[in-house]
């Protein structure tokens, strides 16, 4: 029973939200619609969940004092606070968007600008051209770099011939980049429909720790 009931409650809630999704309108009345409020509540749960196992882990981090504690107790303090106060305002409040406006997109923007180095530098190392493949990937990827920056215009303006460099950079990104794209977007969806096969028809147990 250990096995089977947690199988078929999984079967079956995968089944329910497949089909209520497929065949009815998020708002609908009856059944469907208080079948999706309920999942939005077992969403809401899974933060909660997700907030406890941080506030476990971090935790031990701080009382154990390791490397960069401090950053642990900063992580708790402003999820909880945050949480709170979103909570007690609710998420339409205009300080509590002003919080998140002023603060989340200058950090997202700071992370990727650094991640945009450390990508940089990998791709010098990646990218020897060695192969035609090789040197077909570093020359296209130097091309968008070179293109998004203004003295790619200068180079190459966007008013002559093909748009410049950055007609060949839009190129590059809606026809080549878009296929592969697709084609990894496809491959990814196969790979998840075949993963919630297993799950439906209970091949797949990992989940449940089993297996």
């Amino acid at each position: 029973m250990k096995r089977q009931v947690p199988i078929i409650l999984t079967t079956v809630t995968a089944v329910i939200v497949f089909f209520s999704i497929i065949l009815f309108k998020p708002d609908a009345a009856g059944w469907p619609g208080k079948f999706d409020r309920m999942r939005q509540f077992m969403a809401a749960v899974m933060m909660f969940m997700g907030m406890a196992n941080m506030t476990r882990v971090h935790g031990s981090v701080i009382r154990k004092k390791d490397r960069n504690w401090m950053f642990s107790v900063w992580l708790l303090v402003i999820m909880y606070v945050y949480a709170i106060f979103g909570l007690i305002v609710g998420n339409t409040n205009t300080t509590y968007r002003w919080f998140y406006n002023a603060f989340i997109p200058p950090i997202n923007a700071t992370m990727y600008a650094m991640v945009a180095f450390y990508l940089t530098s990998a791709s010098f190392k990646a990218f020897r051209a060695r192969t035609v493949d090789a040197a077909l990937m570093m020359a296209c990827a130097v091309w968008v770099m070179i293109s998004n920056v203004p003295v790619g215009d200068m180079l190459w303006s966007s008013e002559s011939w093909l748009g410049g460099m950055a007609g060949v950079r839009d190129w590059i990104v809606s026809v080549p980049n878009s296929a592969v794209s697709r084609g990894i977007a496809v491959g990814s969806f196969l790979g998840g429909f075949a993963t919630q096969l297993r799950i439906f028809l209970g091949l797949e147990r990992r989940h449940l720790g089993q297996g």
